[in-house]
């Protein structure tokens, strides 16, 4: 299968996440060709079924524009447990109960209305991980689900 979309996440040799205006999409990939969120690409892959959406697995990309970054869509718990933004950018306030690294991996537990998740960004070398702040903040920044 052949899509298109713009780039909102890269965890180079693992996974791209790409979506257009009304859908996102998870593209697991070996590949390690660097593109940056707001790129414009078109990715073959292989259609599975994931949790709550469609995958590409086996997936090769290549770069064809560039665009604008993609604005997170301010959604509340009970549609991000919903899963009907699944692979798209979103916007959740929620207050920071931990925050660590482990390896190459930032990650910080989240909690909102009683509920407690989690989030991680894979760093790689060069490159910023997530700004500093401290136990107890209600954060308000885009993230993936």
């Amino acid at each position: 299968m052949k899509v298109a979309g713009t780039v909102v996440y890269q965890e180079s040799g693992v996974a791209l996440f790409i979506q257009d205006e009304k859908e996102g999409l998870y593209c697991q990939t070996r590949q390690r060709v660097p593109v940056q969120a707001g790129d414009q690409v078109e990715v073959l892959g292989f259609p599975a079924k994931g949790e709550y959406t469609p995958v590409l697995q086996d997936a090769v990309y290549r770069k064809i524009g560039f665009g604008d970054l993609v604005k997170p869509v301010a959604i509340g718990l009970d549609e991000a447990l919903a899963g009907t933004h699944d692979c798209r950018l979103v916007r959740i306030t929620a207050k920071l109960l931990e925050h660590t690294q482990r390896g190459h991996e930032q990650f910080i537990v989240l909690e909102k209305d009683g509920f407690i998740f989690s989030a991680f960004l894979a760093q790689e070398e060069g490159l910023t991980g997530f700004t500093p702040a401290q136990t107890g903040v209600k954060l308000r920044s885009p993230a993936s689900v």
